[in-house]
């Protein structure tokens, strides 16, 4: 479906709403489009959409919500990321290109099995 769900601390409003110090049970974030890729850290989040939107939210206190600001406020609520764009070509939805055409966020290649233990 898409939807993306947040719960537990919410400190800096990493989970992407406000009014809240704790959400102990699942609550829906609300932002536009269909999730297809989450990220979270301790302090900000971030979600890909399947139309290419990256929106952010949380701590950004070191610009790392991509807004070209860099300030300690709290952004609980998810914000559209402009200068973010997916790779159109292929028709997939492979990574994420920011606008000096470098390529982050691509999907890694498979783990190799875990060793064998004794």
């Amino acid at each position: 479906s898409g939807e993306l769900w947040s719960w537990g601390g919410n400190r800096d409003g990493r989970l992407g709403y406000s009014g809240v110090d704790t959400q102990p049970t699942p609550r829906r974030v609300d932002f536009r489009g269909r999730a297809v890729a989450v990220a979270a850290s301790n302090r900000h989040s971030a979600c890909l959409t399947g139309a290419g939107e990256v929106w952010t939210w949380g701590a950004n206190n070191e610009g790392q919500l991509g807004y070209g600001t860099s300030n300690s406020a709290n952004n609980p609520t998810p914000r559209l990321v402009e200068a973010m764009k997916v790779r159109a070509g292929g028709g997939g939805e492979d990574g994420w290109q920011d606008k000096e055409e470098v390529r982050i966020g691509a999907a890694a290649p498979p783990l190799p099995p875990p060793a064998p233990t004794r």
